[in-house]
């Protein structure tokens, strides 16, 4: 695993030989996805690119039942409708840490653990963004199962277990 922490630490296993080969099938690409391997490129993704997103209002589908807005969400945002009345909101998301990623042998089950923040903006008029409320949440464990089949990737959560949320308002 890396941990920029720490720094880089070796694995203690020794990468298996590939079971697949075909001299008939010049086309085969096999490629060996070590825990360690996904550690450091997560590690590295995130320091070097970091892994952030918005939802702006815009975004919401008109016909979901709960928009971005502080309108929809006076019921828990009632001092914010209140002041402002119905204005857009924007939610930025970003993972700020992700790490012992754990893949099976034959199987596709994965986890990993990761830390993430996420905040959310009143934005008033079109160039202001107020922050109205910040989720800080650590040690976030997930589990789950990947399948690929051909180019495609299918992923789902199983598991989700959160160690500690901090909530500013």
């Amino acid at each position: 695993m890396y941990d920029n922490k720490i720094g880089e630490i070796e694995p203690d296993v020794v990468a298996p030989v590939m079971p697949y080969h075909d001299n008939a099938e010049a086309s085969q690409l096999q490629l060996q996805v070590s825990n360690y391997f996904a550690d450091s490129l997560f590690e590295s993704l995130l320091s070097v690119y970091g892994l952030k997103f918005d939802i702006t209002s815009d975004m919401i589908p008109a016909d979901f039942p709960i928009q971005l807005t502080s309108g929809s969400l006076k019921w828990l945002l009632p001092d914010l409708y209140n002041t402002y009345g119905d204005i857009p909101l924007m939610v930025e998301m970003a993972a700020t840490r992700a790490g012992d990623f754990k893949s099976r042998d034959n199987s596709d089950t994965i986890s990993l653990t990761f830390d993430g923040n996420m905040v959310m903006y009143a934005q008033p008029n079109a160039t202001t963004n107020l922050e109205v409320l910040a989720f800080n949440i650590n040690n976030v464990y997930a589990n789950g199962t990947i399948v690929i089949d051909g180019l495609n990737l299918t992923g789902n959560i199983t598991n989700l277990d959160v160690d500690s949320l901090t909530i500013t308002y």
